[in-house]
């Protein structure tokens, strides 16, 4: 709800006032937006997640977007809170190895109709690869929203199939949380796939596989911890890699809410306290243009985007971005009185209330992680109720004045 009252307050003030500046400038030299056939390439199906290979085999990396979708899935088709097909698109790189030009896009298939993972709030589908049976073929990989960590074969035809939940050696369904993301990588040097896996509001796990090469088996996810008193990493989506170049993988990760994106150094003992590498300061505006912030709950893809030998920052982003007409100066006045919203604001209400019987940490909105002594069903009461309001809060904004539409924008922050 949060959210969206800013967003409201963001219109009525008008998109381009007050801009501040994203602080980037200790490991990045600049960045840009990335485009589509000379324009802002946009998702306008929500939040997205991103990676860069090459997907068609003529030795030029291709950008792959995985989104938060808008067709229902099977057996969806009444619910009151559906669950979409988070689906999965290759922008083919039609430029150079060094300069990439997109101009299209392509939907990854299973079987001739497009993958996807189950989606309802929070999160996007986030691929990634790795080659988790040793076949020289790597799989492919993303969370969802309930939690379970999704895999995908790919044939020899490059077709995508033997879709599977990747299973704990007693059958159950690995899972540590709503609103998952999964990044694969061996982080133990053992030469098996580990997974490093991210809930919105559980914080950041990694799971080992004690597997071999050719059949995989994870054990528990256990949390990932930082600094010396252990602190929960609170993250959206968070992934491995070496950023310091001392040899030993770090972790790098988006912030759960917000745009900061961060850092912890690996060490023999664990990982460091965060240290930011790019802030994007509260009073700086996400937008669709440079000058403007890049938008929310980063999801992170580090590659080397220009070829000059340093790995890059990718940012698959989420932004409102107004769409309507001038707004008049009542309009605030009429939406909060406006009684469709009523109803739903009285059950928030009274959830929250009920949640301050068990604790005076309440959720400040639908993203913060929400204190462990709430019980989960009240909590995912409350969450409904809030996506009811915003919801509602979005159809009415359209009617009396101005729209807005949530749409994925991807940032490269180029290193130094």
């Amino acid at each position: 709800m949060k959210n969206l009252l800013g967003l409201i307050t963001l219109i009525c003030l008008g998109w381009n006032s007050g801009f501040t500046q994203t602080r980037y400038d200790k490991y990045f030299s600049h960045c840009e937006i990335l485009q589509l056939n000379d324009s802002v390439l946009k998702v306008n199906t929500g939040c997205i997640g991103v990676t860069i290979r090459d997907m068609d085999g003529d030795g030029k990396d291709d950008l792959v977007i995985g989104e938060f979708g808008e067709i229902r899935c099977p057996g969806q088709e009444k619910a009151k809170k559906p669950y979409v097909q988070g689906r999965c698109r290759v922008y083919k790189n039609y430029g150079t190895s060094t300069r990439p030009v997109y101009k299209d896009f392509k939907w990854l298939e299973e079987d001739g109709q497009p993958l996807y993972v189950p989606i309802t709030c929070c999160v996007p589908m986030t691929p990634s690869f790795a080659d988790m049976d040793g076949d020289g073929v790597p799989e492919l990989f993303s969370g969802c929203y309930d939690g379970e960590i999704y895999t995908w074969k790919q044939d020899e035809n490059g077709e995508f199939t033997d879709k599977k939940i990747i299973l704990l050696a007693d059958g159950s369904p690995l899972n540590i949380g709503h609103a998952a993301t999964v990044f694969p990588g061996d982080v133990d040097g053992d030469g098996l796939i580990d997974l490093l896996i991210t809930s919105l509001y559980d914080g950041v796990f990694w799971a080992k596989n004690t597997g071999t090469k050719e059949v995989y088996c994870f054990e528990e996810a256990e949390p990932v911890v930082c600094g010396a008193e252990g602190k929960k990493i609170e993250a959206n989506h968070a992934v491995w890699y070496d950023w310091d170049g001392d040899g030993r993988l770090d972790i790098v990760y988006g912030a759960h809410f917000g745009g900061n994106v961060y850092w912890c150094r690996g060490t023999e003992k664990g990982y460091t306290e965060p240290e930011l590498l790019i802030e994007r300061p509260d009073n700086v505006q996400p937008g669709v243009e440079l000058g403007q912030g890049h938008g929310d709950k980063p999801k992170l893809c580090i590659y080397d985007y220009d070829g000059d030998g340093k790995d890059d920052l990718v940012l698959a982003t989420e932004v409102w971005e107004s769409t309507g007409n001038e707004i008049g100066p009542d309009f605030f006045e009429k939406l909060m009185n406006d009684e469709r919203l009523m109803e739903p604001r009285k059950m928030e209400k009274e959830l929250r209330r009920k949640m301050a019987k068990y604790t005076d940490n309440l959720p400040r909105d639908k993203n913060s992680v929400p204190d462990a002594r709430i019980p989960k069903k009240l909590y995912e009461k409350w969450l409904e109720a809030t996506n009811e309001f915003d919801d509602r809060l979005q159809r009415i904004m359209a009617e009396v004045g101005g729209t807005s539409e949530n749409v994925g924008i991807i940032w490269v922050y180029y290193r130094k």
